[in-house]
Formats: structure tokens, sequence, C-alpha cells
């Protein structure tokens, strides 16, 4: 739904399953949800933080696992493949605020490098 604090305190006392799938038609993981948008946007981009940063935590396998997970959409698409689709879907609106899909696109920009390359250490 957008809580990041309850996303962190689910992860921090062990009850968040960030591999766990969705008993949806496309079972989607966590990092799916988060990375195709929450009921939150503005925190949208905090969780997927938050939830690479525990996979990282359980070790590269944990880690490669979450960012390699694919759906159940057809296409088998993962939270990369959707991060994608959603920063390329970004497009300015007319009478909208000035630079909010630059904004927005930029957020999406570096949930794909974290997607792609991991989080930074350190």
């Amino acid at each position: 739904m957008g809580d990041i604090a309850g996303v962190k305190n689910l992860i921090k006392a062990g009850e968040a399953d960030i591999c766990g799938r969705g008993a949806t038609q496309r079972q989607w993981t966590p990092l799916h949800i988060a990375v195709w948008g929450t009921a939150k946007p503005a925190s949208d981009k905090d969780i997927v933080e938050a939830l690479l940063l525990a996979a990282q935590k359980g070790g590269a396998g944990v880690e490669k696992k979450i960012r390699d997970e694919k759906d159940n959409s057809g296409e088998g698409c993962t939270p990369l493949d959707l991060a994608r689709t959603r920063r390329d879907g970004i497009v300015q609106v007319p009478g909208a605020e000035e630079g909010a899909a630059l904004e927005e696109k930029r957020k999406y920009d570096k949930i794909v490098e974290w997607l792609e390359k991991g989080l930074p250490t350190g």
C-alpha cells in the first residue's frame, strides 16, 4: 500500500517474505509491486531500496532471486522489465506541473540502475 515505515518494520522484525509471491493472477513479488507503483507513489523508490537492502543482507543468492524473479503474466516480467516499462511510459501531461514528469523519470532511472547493478555499497 506504500507504507514505507510498515515495510521497514516488517523487514526488521523478519516478518516480510521479500521473495514471496502474491495470491493474484500475476503473482507479483513485493519488488514487482513497489516498482510498478503503490498507493503512495512518493514512497515507491524508498520501498524498492528497502527491499533491495534486505535482499543484499540476505546474501548474493537472495539478491539475485529478488531481482530476477519473473511474474506469471505470460511475458515473464522481472521487476527490471516493469521499471523500464514505467520509465519509458512517462510523458509530460499538458497543463501539469512543470518538471513532474522529469522528476518521475529520474526516480525510475535510479530504480532501473539499482535493479541492473545492485545498490551501491558503503
